[in-house]
């Protein structure tokens, strides 16, 4: 049983996980599925534009340069938790993530695109940064409460409660 296109673009559009296609020179977004196009803020009318025009809030940031580099060379490129900032209904939205572009070939094997497989990861980010900054707090904590023991004009231990052992600071 041979795959049908319609098939296929089912298959796309049903993925919770952003998936796009960039093809030829200019960059025109061909396939953009429900999750990229929520992902990018951006409705189905960014499908056949190039991808400068489509995403104008990424001018300064690497993903054109990227997709030309995998154009060029055929290398694919991978990348963990990084950065990306749409322009979503007038405010700057800052999201992260996992993504691949990997070239796709023609039947002569000519780079004529590249494939976007992506995961937005921006809760694990920022859940994982206020998990670091919690515990510097914690240890800024720590570290106040030893001097302040350490810096008393009179003698202070602090006794563990669970075993009774003076601990020295």
């Amino acid at each position: 049983m041979k795959l049908n296109n319609e098939i296929l673009a089912g298959l796309i559009d049903g993925s919770p996980y952003p998936i796009y296609l960039i093809l030829g020179e200019e960059l025109t977004v061909a396939v953009a599925n429900a999750a990229t196009l929520e992902a990018w803020g951006k409705d189905k009318s960014v499908i056949g534009k190039p991808f400068s025009e489509a995403l104008p809030e990424l001018k300064d940031q690497p993903f054109e340069s990227l997709l030309r580099k995998v154009m060029q060379t055929g290398e694919p490129y991978r990348a963990v938790n990084d950065r990306a900032e749409f322009l979503i209904n007038g405010k700057k939205k800052v999201s992260y993530f996992t993504f691949s572009y990997q070239p796709l070939k023609d039947e002569q094997g000519e780079i004529i695109g590249v494939v976007c497989y992506a995961t937005d990861v921006t809760g694990l980010v920022e859940s994982a940064a206020e998990l670091t900054e919690s515990y510097h707090m914690l240890e800024l904590s720590e570290l106040r409460f030893r001097n302040v023991i350490q810096q008393a004009p009179f003698a202070m231990c602090v006794i563990s409660a669970s075993d009774l052992i003076v601990t020295d600071l």
